[in-house]
């Protein structure tokens, strides 16, 4: 179970030096995770008092600021949504695409030192 445990952790580690490179938009991505799940999670929490206030006390200063806090706490977490959806992705794909170029950057080594080997008139044949 260790060996799988040390593996795991080898390729997460490899994989986060490419992440490295795009730190700045790694982070604004968990940014906008944490603030969506503070959003999201606030919306429950908020629940009890709106209840309370709004309909039970009939505070109507409270009433009055509900849409207002509403439409706030919605713009936010759908901004919030897109800073993590956008961000994300655009550190996977450039991850994905730096693997790819080193990929093909050694197929490309890998051709040029197998056709050294091969004599040239063999090659033009093929």
């Amino acid at each position: 179970m260790s060996d799988k445990l040390a593996s795991g952790l080898h390729l997460y580690i490899r994989l986060l030096e490419y992440v490295r490179r795009y730190w700045v938009a790694f982070i604004i991505a968990i940014i906008g995770n944490i603030l969506y799940s503070a959003i999201d999670s606030g919306f429950t929490y908020m629940l009890k008092p709106l209840l309370d206030k709004g309909f039970i006390a009939r505070d109507y200063y409270f009433i009055k600021w509900i849409p207002f806090i509403t439409l706030f706490a919605f713009v936010l977490r759908g901004t919030s949504n897109f800073m993590s959806n956008y961000f994300m992705t655009l550190v996977g794909r450039s991850v994905v695409m730096a693997m790819r170029q080193e990929i093909f950057n050694k197929y490309l080594q890998l051709l040029h030192a197998i056709l050294i080997t091969i004599p040239q008139g063999r090659c033009y044949q093929r």
